[in-house]
Order: structure tokens, then sequence, then C-alpha cells
């Protein structure tokens, strides 16, 4: 097909859609062309003409550089040809006999950009009036040209010919104008073109998990895949997404809340490093910062101990913030949606989980709340903690150290040595059995990590899933079903797991403080949106235990 057919073809389509008013000229021009009208039709009639061989010899980024030391004016008439693809952005016309517009293309955080200098003439082997005076902005388009560079000094490309590959067929708003959040998050791809700081967000989204994968690589993890449908969901508590396998009659599934168990499996058939980046699965509720669906990364090491966790934990932090950021110090939006600045250079803070409820409180937990039950609620009570009576002691603890010290949590610091009666997983402290060597990390009021020496016990790792299968049930969280795997996992202990370390980070999360974003839809390139945009309920993990926040 000539230059001047792949014009007009590309000029048919458009006033075939209503996209570009049919004047006679444009009309007298399409018919003189009726072939290239009709397209190659298929034997449903269809229309299939879009142009799909074009190639480009060279990326938009490339070509700058390349290119860059020509003097202003310069044309390389005789230099190496060059094809360029993209999507048009500013056009600027200069009179009848010029145009400039931009190509807008490529995977950094703000898109390349390269000028296309046009003209008719000697140098325009095309026919200009069909094939540049249309295009508009957002067209997608190849131009075949030679360097040049403008009287200003700027890179450009001159172009001999200019191909249309695909019409933007809708108006789109201008640059950096598309503001509603619920279109942004409906019309992600509009919203990708339109916001530079959207498409920002989602290249050091997909950063900071590069860096995380090469940070453990770098250290002999290795990456595996466990099952995201299974019959029964474990590892955390957590309510399950449900559904049935019609090819295994009907059978019960669950998409699982947590890989953990399955991780820790692998530890014990000798694999001494392994990790998971994927997703997760919990049917609770949504808010600002939690959703249904997010990303974790898990790992687990053998013959490490929580201590040993938190020094890979602020490495992983520290490097995080340096993928998105030149300076340790982030504005970000807390928890309630305050903006607060964080200082990732200073040493981060450690406390005690239950000194720490003391101190919020002003008054110390009665020894005897170590042991009963009753102790304890009486004594969450008194601090003015409401539903008492109706949550599980698990919960209760976890409730109060949300009501009183997470909050304050604003700077990063851990959070160390959790009651047992909160940690089913992990094992108990030395010397101090009714804690557990666990640590949890936060900023700006969130948990970001969750991370312990695991319990490798089988003996008594049966128990505490007994007492958590009891929790379930009277919860209607279905005891019975994540018993099985549970009960899969104690007999895999039976053959021996080493002393091992388990981490879990969120990654959608740590993504949302870290650029700055107070909403973690604004961090999921398609976030599930109802009908009504209702938010159900006000969000949490279910309680108790959970790598995954």
């Amino acid at each position: 097909m000539t230059a001047v057919v792949r014009s007009v073809a590309a000029l048919g389509r458009r006033i075939k859609a209503g996209f570009i008013g049919s004047s006679m000229r444009q009309q007298r021009a399409f018919s003189a062309f009726p072939a290239v009208q009709q397209g190659h039709d298929d034997n449903s009639g269809r229309h299939c003409d879009y142009p799909n061989t074009t190639k480009p010899t060279i990326s938009l980024k490339a070509y700058r550089e390349k290119y860059n030391a020509l003097e202003k004016g310069a044309r390389l008439r005789d230099g190496e040809e060059e094809i360029v693809v993209g999507r048009v952005g500013a056009k600027r016309e200069a009179g009848k006999k010029l145009v400039f517009f931009d190509v807008l293309g490529g995977n950094d955080e703000v898109a390349d950009r390269l000028q296309v200098i046009a003209s008719p003439g000697d140098d325009f082997e095309g026919e200009f009036q069909q094939a540049v005076r249309p295009l508009r902005r957002g067209d997608i388009v190849s131009v075949r040209g030679f360097a040049g560079s403008s009287q200003k000094g700027e890179t450009s490309i001159i172009a001999r010919d200019v191909e249309l590959l695909a019409p933007c067929m809708s108006e789109l708003p201008l640059p950096n104008s598309l503001l509603d959040k619920e279109t942004r998050y409906r019309k992600r791809s509009l919203d990708l073109i339109v916001n530079s700081k959207t498409r920002a967000i989602f290249l050091q989204r997909a950063k900071v998990i590069d860096f995380i994968r090469e940070y453990l690589k770098k250290r002999d993890f290795l990456e595996v895949e466990t099952p995201i449908l299974t019959t029964a969901a474990g590892g955390a508590a957590a309510r399950p997404f449900q559904t049935k396998a019609w090819a295994y009659n009907d059978t019960e599934l669950s998409m699982r809340i947590a890989p953990e168990l399955f991780l820790k499996e692998l530890i014990v058939g000798g694999y001494e490093r392994v990790f998971e980046i994927g997703k997760q699965f919990r049917n609770e509720g949504v808010d600002s910062n939690h959703n249904p669906e997010f990303t974790t990364v898990e790992f687990y090491q053998a013959y490490a101990n929580y201590r040993d966790l938190i020094t890979m934990a602020e490495e992983i932090i520290r490097g995080a913030v340096n993928v998105v950021s030149d300076s340790p110090i982030l504005s970000v939006y807390a928890k309630g949606g305050r903006e607060v600045e964080i200082d990732f250079s200073q040493p981060f803070q450690k406390l005690d989980f239950l000194s720490s409820i003391e101190e919020k409180a002003g008054t110390k937990i009665p020894e005897v709340c170590i042991s009963k039950e009753k102790d304890w609620r009486d004594f969450v009570k008194s601090l003015g903690v409401s539903e008492v009576e109706e949550l599980p002691l698990g919960h209760l603890l976890d409730e109060a150290f949300s009501v009183l010290v997470e909050p304050g949590l604003i700077q990063p610091t851990f959070v160390l040595d959790h009651p047992r009666l909160l940690s089913p997983l992990a094992r108990w402290k030395t010397g101090a059995p009714h804690l557990s060597e666990r640590f949890e990390f936060y900023f700006a009021g969130m948990e970001l990590i969750n991370a312990y020496s695991e319990l490798n016990d089988p003996a008594e790792q049966k128990l505490r899933f007994d007492e958590q299968a009891a929790e379930r049930d009277a919860e209607g969280r279905g005891g019975k079903a994540a018993g099985v795997m549970e009960q899969s996992y104690c007999d895999s202990l039976q053959h021996g797991m080493p002393p091992t370390g388990g981490f879990g980070l969120g990654i959608d999360r740590l993504v949302m403080l870290i650029t700055g974003q107070s909403q973690i839809r604004d961090v999921l390139l398609f976030p599930l949106m109802l009908n009504d945009l209702k938010e159900a309920g006000s969000g949490g993990d279910g309680g108790g235990e959970n790598k995954d926040l």
C-alpha cells in the first residue's frame, strides 16, 4: 500500500467513525480510493484495515540520545532513516506548509517525547493534506523520516511519511486535568494517558516490586508459586472468598488468605530460603487502606529468628523509599487522612507491645491478665474499648493496641513481643512463654510488616490450631475446612522444620504511603468498583495473626 493509499485509508476510518467532519475535500479524497474504503473484508463482512506491520527502528528515548548533539536547524537528509511510533501529543500549525506535533511513548515515569516536523515539499513523500492535517491529539501514528533540529535547537524527526495506526475516537481531556477519582478508577487507561502523576505511581510501584524481588534473590532466596485456589484457607485469621469447582463435583474451594503454610512446608521440604510475591483475598471490610484483593511479599528463612528479620525489614523499607525518592524524608498521608512527614534516615524506634499499652493507658496491666481471659476483658473494658464481650480474646488485645497505641506510631516503629494469644503460628519467647517472638512494623499509623520466629513444635502447633478452629466456629468462619489444611501442615512438621523466621509485607499499602497517596485504590491499576461506590464497612484484617496487611 503506497503512502497516499495508507493516508487516505486512515482518513476513511475516521470519517466512517464520525471522528472528522466530512468536508467535500475529504469526501472526494476518500471516495477516490473505494478499495481502501472497503478495507479487507473477512467472511463476516467486517473491516480489518488498521495497519499492523509497522515496526519502529528506534525508541523515542534512544532517538533523543542519539541525535541530541545536532546544531540548531540541522537536517541529516543523507543520514540514517528512522521510524518512530507513539501517541500524538500537542500539535501546532505554523501556516499551511509547516506542522509541528509531539509523539509520546515509552515506559518511563514521564512519557518520552519527540518533536515531529512535517512540511509539504521535497522531504515529505506522502500526501501531506491527508496524512498530517487531520491528525489530532491521541492518535497512534508511525513517523518515517530523518534526524534534524528545530530553529530553537530541539531534537526532532523530519517526517517523510506519517501513517495513522489507530485513531483516537474520543476527545481527550487536557494533560493532568482528569481529577475526578471515580472516573480515574473506572477509566484507568484514560487516566494513564492524561495524568502523568498516575503513570508515575504505577511505574514506581513496579520498581518497588522489582527492588524487593532483587533484594531477596541476591540473598539466595528462591521465588516460588503456591496455590491461590485451595480446598481450605489457612495461615491467617480472616474470612475467605468461597466458590465451588464444577469439574470436581461442586467441591467447595476458597481463595487463599495467605500463602504461609505452603511456604513453610517448602522449608520442611529442604528449601532453606523461599519467597512469593502474589495476590491474597479476604472477604472483609473495605476502606482507604484495605482492599479485598491485595498484593504481598512473604519470605521464610531457615536458621533465622525475628531479630534477624528486623535488620532485613529496615533494609527493605529504606530501599523502597530510595526507589521512589532522592530524599529520605517523605510527606505521607497517615491513617485518618492527615499529612505527616516521615524521616527514614533516623533509627527506627522499637516498642514492647504490652508496655506500649500500659504507657498509653497510664496503668499497669495486672499480672493475672496473662493467664485469665476474664481479667483481660475487664482490663480492656476499663480502658474504654467497646464491645469487649463480643470480641474473641485475641481480637480484644489487638483492639486495645489499635485504639491506644497505633494512631501514634507515625515515625517508623517496630512493635515487639506480642502476647502468645495473638500469635498462634509464632514461637513463644524464651523465658516468657506468655509472649511470642514477633514484631510488627508501623509508620504513618499503619501496619506494613508482620514477622516472627516460626513455631516448629508439631504438638504445640496442633493445640493452637484447635484453639483457632474453635474461635472460627464461634464466628461462623469455617473452622472445619481450614482445619484440613492445618492438619496437613502439622503432619509436615512431624518431619522436622528447622528454626525459621517468617516475614510478610503489604506491597499495596507500602506503595500507597511512600508515593504520597491517601487511598489504596490509587495504587491499584484496576480497583474493584461497585455501581454505587459505597464502601462496605470500616475494614480490618480480621484480627489475630496476619503477615499480609
